[in-house]
């Protein structure tokens, strides 16, 4: 188990991997890649943020993924360009919401729920592959290997699915369809913040509600069975 009681920062395209059966960060932990990808693999354990942050890109793979800091707070604690997420479980709480700061995104939460809230505006859609860079035992030379995840599309969850933004737009691109196993809500806080569906969004045993600020744009279809 990586317990982060500190901040890990690194300079200009350095990649920062971190894997391990469970991996803790402490309220206020800090991960700084400035331009390079970051990578969290907690396995079928749980990854407890405090806050991960860089202009490249994130990759989270846990059994859940639950905020290092109890209940609901302005504290972001993902920001990249795109985030990926794989998860068994759950990826945030219905009280204490996972929040982000991203462009773009997709992300699966197998049996578990998806609780985010967005601080801009976002796409959900296709991420690019994520590489990171193992260093060897020697600390010198070449890197053992490239580790790479894999071109992840669309948003799902095996129970409630919730997407506010508060700032800014939500749109779902054609490789953005959504599927949740109960209750869905799509919102945008922003007087100007529109909703656009370019993909299906499904509901397999519950309700859905789409709130937009400003216009909703429905380009594909939306179900609830």
């Amino acid at each position: 188990q990586v317990a982060q009681n500190a901040s890990v920062v690194t300079a200009s395209s350095g990649s920062i991997d971190v894997e391990s059966a469970a991996i803790t960060m402490a309220d206020g932990a800090l991960t700084v890649a400035v331009n390079g990808n970051v990578r969290y693999d907690a396995g079928a354990g749980d990854l407890t943020l405090g806050e991960l942050r860089t202009g490249a890109d994130v990759s989270l793979i846990a059994g859940n993924v639950v905020d290092a800091e109890d209940g609901a707070d302005a504290n972001v604690d993902i920001t990249a360009d795109e985030l990926k997420v794989d998860v068994a479980g759950a990826f945030g709480e219905s009280d204490d919401h996972i929040r982000t700061t991203v462009r773009q995104m997709s992300g699966d939460a197998g049996t578990g729920g998806w609780y985010q809230i967005e601080t801009d505006g976002l796409v959900i859609g296709e991420t690019s592959e994520i590489t990171v860079e193992r260093v060897p035992s020697t600390g010198v030379g070449a890197v053992i290997a490239d580790t790479t995840d894999a071109v992840q599309t669309d948003l799902g969850a095996g129970d409630a699915l919730v997407v506010v933004v508060e700032a800014g737009s939500l749109e779902t691109l054609a490789t953005g369809a959504i599927t949740a196993g109960s209750n869905v809500l799509l919102r945008t806080d922003a007087a100007m913040g529109d909703i656009t569906l370019g993909a299906n969004l499904v509901s397999t045993t519950g309700a859905i509600s789409l709130d937009a600020g400003q216009s909703l744009i429905q380009n594909a279809d939306v179900t609830a069975n």
